[in-house]
């Protein structure tokens, strides 16, 4: 029978380790559960594994943990449980992983929200920030409630987003691997083929065998560079480089505009729903400002943070900084003057959602043609490039 290391988490939160002989992975982690034991990590005693770095748990499971712990929060079973149930219905290796530590921690006395930062690889950073506006508050429930109608708002969109966007990627893909096979197996025939032809070939058959030799050359710099972007994006997306090129996107026609829908309601969303929790203005802006990804809206964000803690109200801080658009700035005004900002900030959101909506919409009914387009134009250029030179030997012959 195989022999197998474990380290594991006891009932009492301390974290275990030792050998044990079983059939497999599968049955040694059952029989340490039903010991008492939480597995954190198994492996052939005589074998290795690499470090894995933990997944980030994902917006859908993020709901799913939030709406669980959010129900047996109400139905008034302490935290430290709360969590040893959500570890047992748990699907997810790294997220179950990332639980029983918290589960550790908790029961050492650390505070919940401290221990998922810790922990867990979170997608959204909010939900940590709910966590802690509940524990200051001392209404996990409402605080949860608060940031699951949030986290709903944001998958919706995801999800409408990715449904625009579905059809175009497939177009993409296709067009990719028409053009690669093309270029990869049926051209290189006609190259060899047409360097025994005696006769002048046409200029855009001339082109055409031209860009093919020099495609292996082509196609290694486009992977170095490609390589080269992600291993760096960190770095560029907040550099100099990194904002002119965001500059520009958000210059192109309908696309810019498309950008900056979604940034502005992701940004009213969140800080309406970080004001309702409990939390204030500053902190607000300074937990979006840390979470947000775009690095002029960022600075823009920054800009307005100091203003406001100098005493500017909210919106003219936003006008100085050009925040938001006009017409939204003239909503946050209103809803600043009146008292009521967090309602005007879910508005807000919600005008820019429907917007963002209307326009991809567009955008996808333009970009879906222009695909088609430039395939079938594509696959004519190399369809003409190829074949005319048999017309100019036929016409030779005859």
């Amino acid at each position: 029978m195989p022999m197998f290391r474990y380290k594991a988490i006891n009932e009492s939160g301390v974290v275990v380790s030792g050998k044990a002989e079983s059939l497999s992975i599968d049955a040694l982690k059952t029989k340490l559960q039903q010991n008492g034991l939480f597995p954190q990590r198994i492996y052939r005693a005589h074998g290795f594994t690499i470090p894995r770095r933990q997944k980030f748990v994902s917006l859908a499971d993020l709901l799913e943990l939030s709406l669980s712990l959010k129900s047996l929060l109400e139905s008034g079973i302490t935290i430290p449980e709360a969590l040893l149930l959500l570890i047992e219905e748990s699907q997810h290796r790294d997220l179950r992983q990332g639980l029983n530590n918290v589960l550790s921690d908790v029961k050492n006395g650390q505070v919940l929200s401290h221990c998922i930062s810790k922990h867990l690889r979170l997608k959204d950073a909010f939900f940590v920030t709910a966590l802690s506006m509940g524990e200051n508050s001392g209404n996990m429930v409402a605080s949860l409630s608060h940031y699951i109608a949030y986290l709903r708002r944001r998958i919706e969109l995801r999800k409408q987003v990715t449904q625009a966007l579905a059809y175009p990627i497939f177009l993409v893909i296709t067009l990719v691997l028409i053009v690669g096979l093309l270029f990869l197996f049926v051209l290189p025939r006609f190259v060899n083929m047409y360097d025994n032809f005696d006769a002048e070939l046409p200029w855009i058959t001339q082109a055409l065998m031209s860009f093919v030799s020099y495609l292996p050359g082509i196609m290694i710099t486009f992977c170095i560079l490609t390589v080269s972007v992600f291993s760096f994006r960190s770095y560029l997306k907040h550099s100099l480089w990194g904002t002119k090129l965001s500059l520009m996107i958000e210059a192109i026609p309908l696309l810019g505009s498309v950008l900056q829908d979604s940034r502005v309601e992701r940004f009213a969303d969140s800080l309406s729903t970080l004001l309702a929790s409990g939390m204030s203005l500053v902190a607000s802006l300074k937990r979006i400002q840390a979470a947000h990804q775009h690095g002029v809206f960022k600075q823009k964000l920054l800009d307005v943070i100091k203003q406001v803690e100098q005493g500017t109200s909210l919106w003219q801080a936003s006008l100085t900084t050009g925040l938001l658009p006009g017409s939204s700035q003239k909503m946050l005004q209103v809803g600043e003057s009146s008292g009521n900002l967090t309602r005007m900030l879910s508005d807000i959101a919600q005008r820019h959602h429907e917007r963002l909506e209307d326009r991809l919409r567009v955008l996808v009914s333009l970009v879906e043609p222009s695909i088609i387009l430039l395939m079938g134009l594509l696959i004519g250029i190399v369809i003409v490039a190829l074949y005319l030179p048999v017309f100019y030997i036929m016409e030779y012959v005859g």
